[in-house]
């Protein structure tokens, strides 16, 4: 199953876009029109899958260095990731804690997600996460509501793993845990890729080229 669409709002120089992806997509311009800051939006959402996004947006500096910034009447105060494959779509919303929302005061918070089943017929919400309060729809249709089970910084997506009872949230979570990004493949005589390896065979290349060899 692969992304089709991909939407992107309020992060670093990116204040509202939408991505249509094909099986292949090049993504071309000058020097600080957005293409890094793009992929760096896509790689918070493997980030959401295994329940590290938070970190990594505090690891990028917090959400007063990650958020959009233009006119002070216009700042941004949350930044909103979607993701739509063919037959479903999963949206997260990330912002500042409000006061005595978090355990720390400046660590991100999780403030919204959001998961869709598209089918023929329509499109069927089956997650609904509001800030402390989840909602979850399982194989059989049935709303399971959740209260409190989660810190402010956990995604839902990664902490809700019972794929017989929530089928498309293990879905997701599996196709987002599967991508890959080769940002920084090395070549110098140290790098990962020139090392012995293990004969064992691989899926994907790993991110550093480690597995090149297998």
């Amino acid at each position: 199953m692969r992304l089709v669409a991909f939407e992107v709002e309020g992060y670093r120089s990116l204040r509202s876009l939408k991505i249509e992806a094909g099986a292949l997509t090049v993504l071309a311009g000058e020097n600080g029109v957005g293409k890094t800051n793009i992929f760096r939006a896509l790689e918070l959402l493997p980030a959401a899958a295994d329940g590290t996004v938070c970190r990594k947006l505090a690891e990028e500096g917090g959400m007063q260095s990650v958020l959009w910034s233009g006119k002070a009447s216009e700042r941004a105060t949350s930044m909103r990731l979607t993701a739509r494959f063919e037959g479903v779509a999963y949206r997260i919303e990330i912002s500042e804690p409000m006061s005595q929302e978090a355990a720390l005061p400046s660590e991100p918070v999780v403030r919204e997600e959001q998961l869709y089943r598209i089918g023929p017929s329509g499109t069927t919400q089956v997650l609904r996460r509001e800030g402390a309060s989840i909602w979850l729809r399982d194989a059989d249709g049935k709303r399971h509501v959740y209260t409190r089970e989660l810190l402010p910084s956990e995604t839902a997506i990664s902490a809700f793993r019972d794929s017989a009872q929530y089928p498309e949230l293990a879905l997701v979570r599996q196709l987002f845990l599967e991508w890959r990004f080769y940002t920084e493949f090395r070549m110098d005589p140290g790098a990962p890729a020139r090392q012995k390896g293990l004969a064992v065979a691989t899926a994907a290349l790993s991110g550093d080229g480690s597995d090149l060899a297998s």
